[in-house]
């Protein structure tokens, strides 16, 4: 019985310390190349770019669904789309972003309708790699609850470091390379490629989360403190995802319209098929121009 425990003692002591050398040995090659990094650049633009600029947060229908070029063209002002991943949530987006916030600038929440429905200070693998890959000094930007959620990722995110296909032989998706983002920090890498089928999402479920709607005011508090105004606006979601959800739709319009100033309408910014990529929320170079065309339009009518 002695030797079987201290058998079992010494399998786990090998686990441990395999988990703790992958746990501090450098990000992989692979994960080099994730979008996540594309924080870096886009850093780099919120530092050094001179107002005026026009900032964008949010999620993938962002990256995924701008021109830049076209609002630089447009309206004079340098556009810096912040977005990278749904999944790093909404108070880690908030909370990176206000340290690079100056007077004058304009920041624009066109944010994906789940948010609104989602936990606020949220956890995932996207955003444990954020801090543990891409700058270890992310962590100064998450709560306890959220710095407790993500331990359990650890196991796995260690494991991946003794990976051979982290290192060598791996291909990744170059839609979602560090590479695929523009100066703009747009996701352009697809522009040239055809449509894929896109499959309508599922009825939304659930309620509006009020820590959400709360998590946002203060972030424009914030905003507004450092001389700055934030605008929301509405995402580009495929017709029929829309009309499944329609509902919950508008009680959300209902909820910013009655706490924040928004640019346009959900139903405004519906894309039909022809204009979508890969995804319900992913728009092909057609449809960010649109896109991109159609909140210009509606930031000047705010500005008269």
């Amino acid at each position: 019985m002695h030797k079987f425990i201290l058998k079992i003692a010494q399998f786990f002591l090998v686990c441990f310390c395999f988990i703790a050398i992958g746990f501090f040995l450098p990000p992989t090659p692979r994960a080099k190349t994730s979008l996540l990094f594309g924080e870096v650049r886009k850093d780099s633009l919120l530092k050094n770019v001179k107002t005026p600029r026009v900032i964008f947060v949010g999620d993938s229908n962002v990256s995924f669904g701008l021109n830049g070029q076209i609002i630089k063209d447009s309206l004079g002002i340098y556009p810096i789309n912040t977005t990278i991943h749904f999944s790093i949530g909404l108070q880690y987006m908030f909370k990176h972003t206000l340290p690079y916030i100056k007077s004058g600038d304009v920041v624009i929440l066109p944010l994906i309708y789940g948010f609104y429905l989602d936990t606020y200070d949220k956890t995932s693998e996207e955003l444990f790699r954020m801090v543990m890959d891409v700058d270890k000094n992310n962590l100064k930007y998450l709560n306890k609850e959220q710095i407790l959620h993500l331990i359990p990722y650890i196991p796995k995110y260690a494991l991946t470091k003794f990976d051979p296909f982290e290192y060598v032989g791996f291909i990744n998706n170059k839609w979602y390379e560090v590479t695929s983002f523009n100066e703009f920090g747009d996701v352009t890498a697809h522009w040239n490629e055809g449509n894929q089928y896109v499959a309508p999402m599922p009825p939304m479920s659930g309620s509006i989360n009020p820590a959400v709607i709360n998590g946002i005011k203060e972030f424009e508090q914030e905003v507004v403190k450092k001389g700055g105004s934030v605008f929301l606006s509405y995402p580009c979601p495929q017709d029929a995802t829309f009309r499944n959800s329609v509902d919950i739709i508008n009680a959300i319009q209902q909820a910013l319209e009655a706490n924040f100033n928004v640019l346009g309408t959900p139903q405004r910014y519906i894309m039909p098929d022809s204009l979508l990529f890969n995804a319900p929320y992913h728009l092909n170079k057609k449809g960010a121009d649109r896109r991109t065309k159609l909140l210009i339009e509606d930031w000047k009518l705010v500005k008269r």
